[in-house]
């Protein structure tokens, strides 16, 4: 979701204010929700151009930010579950851990990114 669509009620509130006639908020509400609607309709087209296109580099990134988060979830926890209790029981010291939020972070974005384009797929049809 885009900070915009974040923001939406809050701008809402803010017309109100500036437009005390409720049929001039309501005009300038509109105007916002279609420009708004427009942005959101142009960023689904470079999205679809994105996807389309053959260059790997082009194409390929949203994968490759998936896997990558993926990986890196998939090491630490491997690392964290497995090696450090086997270097523990051999009298080594654990292996530190690095701060895994920020990946983490991006993945749950991801999924949840994706999970909430789904609905929208099914909620058109």
């Amino acid at each position: 979701m885009s900070l915009i669509v974040t923001l939406l009620p809050a701008l809402m509130g803010i017309i109100d204010k500036f437009f005390p006639n409720a049929e001039d908020s309501n005009k300038a509400k509109s105007e916002l929700i279609a420009k708004v609607m427009d942005m959101d309709t142009k960023q689904m087209e470079v999205n679809q151009q994105e996807a389309a296109n053959q260059n790997l580099f082009v194409s390929g990134w949203r994968p490759g930010v998936a896997w990558m988060c993926v990986g890196m979830w998939s090491l630490y926890y491997v690392m964290a579950l497995v090696v450090n209790p086997i270097m523990v029981f051999n009298g080594h010291t654990p292996l530190t851990l690095p701060d895994i939020s920020v990946v983490e972070n991006l993945l749950y974005a991801l999924l949840g990114l994706g999970s909430l384009r789904t609905i929208e797929k099914l909620k058109l049809k």
